[in-house]
């Protein structure tokens, strides 16, 4: 054959089947795509991006997302819902008719390859609330336990939301593959020609009625107790 008249192996992998592999994994293993804190897993309903899952995945009790921590406040002992999804993965080949490249990229050249990918991040941000009440006095000797790691009651504590303030963006790679020559010996060797990320679009997921009377009841008791330390004359 012609492709192996001058080399001892031959490989061809079609762009088709990578990208239905990477639709069916993503799809049966949605835990790998969809990163998210407790209180979204508890309510995927929050999430930027409702997930796109087998129907498999639930009657096998998989997960639909990892679990990952809040992303705590500086300076506060608590956090907010944090979530990380990758919503879709592709690769094209030259002469590129899968992925629409930014014209920053120009177009896709002989033995070269494009990968894009969705992603959104969604943060759990409260709803016009002063964080400066969250604010709580330095202790003398922080608690710490027997390994003099944090104790859990000095863990940041999540703050409830009633939706999540979503940023989605692409992300466009282009590069390829070559033959590099170390200490004699040919290596398979990746490159990137260039790259670019792509602010999509921000928008808010609806609201969960349940959450936000969790989150209304919070503040009035935030309130509560600043009234209580004004009339303490203690704020």
């Amino acid at each position: 054959m012609a492709f192996t008249d001058h080399c001892d192996l031959f490989a061809s992998f079609h762009e088709d089947g990578f990208n239905a592999i990477v639709r069916d994994v993503r799809q049966q293993r949605p835990s790998l795509f969809n990163y998210a804190s407790l209180g979204i897993i508890a309510n995927p309903a929050l999430l930027c991006r409702q997930i796109d899952a087998h129907p498999v995945v639930a009657l096998r009790g998989n997960p639909l997302m990892t679990k990952i921590d809040p992303l705590p406040i500086p300076g506060t002992n608590y956090a907010m819902e944090l979530a990380v999804q990758v919503t879709d993965a592709k690769i094209d080949f030259h002469p590129g008719n899968v992925i629409a490249l930014p014209p920053q990229l120009g177009k896709l050249a002989p033995q070269r390859l494009a990968i894009g990918m969705g992603v959104c991040i969604g943060l759990g941000c409260p709803r016009d609330f002063p964080l400066d009440r969250l604010i709580e006095p330095p202790q003398d000797k922080p608690t710490r336990d027997d390994k003099g790691e944090r104790a859990p009651a000095d863990l940041p504590k999540p703050l409830p939301t009633r939706s999540l303030l979503c940023f989605c963006f692409q992300v466009f790679a282009v590069g390829g593959v070559r033959i590099r020559y170390y200490n004699g010996k040919p290596y398979l060797e990746p490159f990137l020609d260039g790259r670019i990320v792509r602010h999509r679009r921000r928008d808010r997921c609806r609201l969960d009625d349940d959450a936000g009377d969790i989150l209304d009841d919070f503040e009035r008791r935030a309130l509560k107790q600043d009234t209580q330390l004004r009339d303490q004359g203690e704020f």
